[in-house]
């Protein structure tokens, strides 16, 4: 049997950068800063779109503990908001002006939305690309993990080899009908460990945010290269092969 992650499996996993292209178009269709520059509702558009953009990236920091995560936002933010101020009052759209002309000076007029907007097409099809690479091959002897887009790299476990099999399944991914089907070995070479870079420490004396190299953990990582991630319907798969691991350890 052979099976891929879902493309909504990685929607979901990579939904910051689908949130980010839509929020773009809907910006530029309705809040063209064109058409509100100099006037009173500039400055709320503004803080509102900061908002928008960031505020999903700081509870997505705090998910994953990358603070990279919400440093990502602030530099496009930055780099669009330069290249609008490079051409206010110094470049202005004009009837004389060829329509190539026009479309740049509107382009770089909207430029935090326009750099969202190519950074998050760039980044989704990019995704596209490494979701397909992805393989995973069960049968009767184990399983095998294959992905790479410039390199092939496969992963083998026979079933001796696994203690374990979980069934992991998000709110938001039971509803999609998608789950992860991660193994377990004496090693816990199927398990991550994750060095936490960011994130808020409480205690007795209070709350305290902390940056760096604070604490490691193992924990179950699902990854779509340490685990059968994000297949249809994966309740089925998970009985199968569960079964096929019984049926091994038994002999």
């Amino acid at each position: 049997m052979i099976f891929r992650p879902t493309r909504r499996a990685f929607i979901l996993r990579y939904f910051m950068y689908v949130y980010f292209f839509a929020l773009s178009v809907f910006m530029i269709v309705f809040f063209n800063f064109e058409k509100v520059f100099n006037q009173e509702n500039f400055y709320i558009i503004i803080i509102v779109w900061s908002i928008l953009t960031l505020l999903p990236a700081i509870i997505l920091s705090f998910k994953r503990r990358k603070v990279i995560v919400f440093v990502f936002p602030i530099l496009l933010n930055v780099l669009g908001w330069l290249s609008t101020l490079f051409v206010y009052n110094k470049l202005l759209i004009s009837e004389n002006a060829s329509l190539f002309n026009n479309i740049i000076i509107h382009i770089v007029y909207n430029g935090p939305y326009y750099i969202f907007l190519f950074v998050s097409g760039i980044s989704i099809f990019i995704f596209e690309i490494y979701r397909l690479s992805f393989k995973y091959e069960v049968d009767e002897d184990g399983i095998k993990i294959r992905f790479g887009v410039f390199s092939n790299n496969e992963i083998s476990l026979p079933y001796e080899t696994i203690t374990e099999v979980h069934l992991t399944q998000n709110f938001f991914e039971k509803i999609l009908k998608i789950g992860n089907i991660i193994t377990l070995t004496p090693t816990q070479i199927r398990t991550g460990s994750r060095r936490v870079s960011g994130g808020v420490v409480a205690g007795k004396d209070g709350t305290a945010v902390f940056y760096g190299g604070g604490t490691s953990e193992r924990e179950v990582v699902e990854d779509p290269r340490d685990c059968i991630y994000g297949v249809s319907y994966p309740d089925k798969l998970y009985s199968q092969i569960s079964e096929m691991h019984r049926n091994d350890l038994d002999k």
